[in-house]
């Protein structure tokens, strides 16, 4: 409200772990919110062969891909690495959404760890800005997975001043070494 902002179209929470959902009651409490996209809600996995709850819930089922269109030009690619099945840890049931805006791709990788990232490797990861998974600890990404994204941009979803001192030195000496900008 502070800003003049009084809703907010579609809020998307990745995973149910406190440190992505934890300013969501506040931001509810303060303003309208349209649509919840959040890995109960959205267990997108039981809709893959249902194109009108798809529809019914705002995303196009286009080439077996799951899209959901932001704005005239930017649209949204909803991956779901696990179904609810296989996920053994909440940060495996981890949303991994990839926004285009005309030829820019911004990758979201969130708390998707190793796990979550081997149920990946066929999908299109390729974008020019990439947040780096799991608070940019650097097993979580690794050689193999920057060479699948390729990105130009790397954002470090961390707090400061944060206990682990996250991202660490080793971290950021990848990034420069492969010339990608933190």
């Amino acid at each position: 409200a502070r800003e003049n902002i009084s809703a907010i179209d579609t809020m998307l929470t990745t995973n149910a772990l406190p440190d992505s959902v934890g300013g969501c009651g506040a931001v509810k409490s303060a303003l309208r919110i349209g649509k919840v996209l959040d890995t109960a809600l959205t267990d997108v996995t039981q809709y893959r062969g249902n194109a009108a709850e798809l529809d019914k819930r705002g995303f196009k089922l286009e080439d077996g891909k799951i899209w959901l269109k932001l704005s005239s030009a930017v649209r949204m690619q909803l991956m779901v690495p696990y179904d609810t099945e296989r996920a053994k840890r909440v940060d495996d049931h981890t949303l991994v959404p990839k926004i285009t805006y005309g030829q820019h791709r911004v990758l979201l990788l969130n708390n998707c760890g190793t796990g979550c990232q081997r149920e990946l490797v066929d999908a299109d990861l390729h974008a020019d800005v990439m947040q780096l998974a799991q608070h940019a600890q650097e097993e979580a990404n690794g050689d193999k997975l920057l060479d699948l994204v390729q990105p130009s941009i790397a954002i470090a979803s961390v707090g400061f001043g944060n206990a682990e001192r996250l991202p660490k030195r080793d971290m950021i000496l990848k990034l420069n070494q492969r010339r990608i900008k933190l």
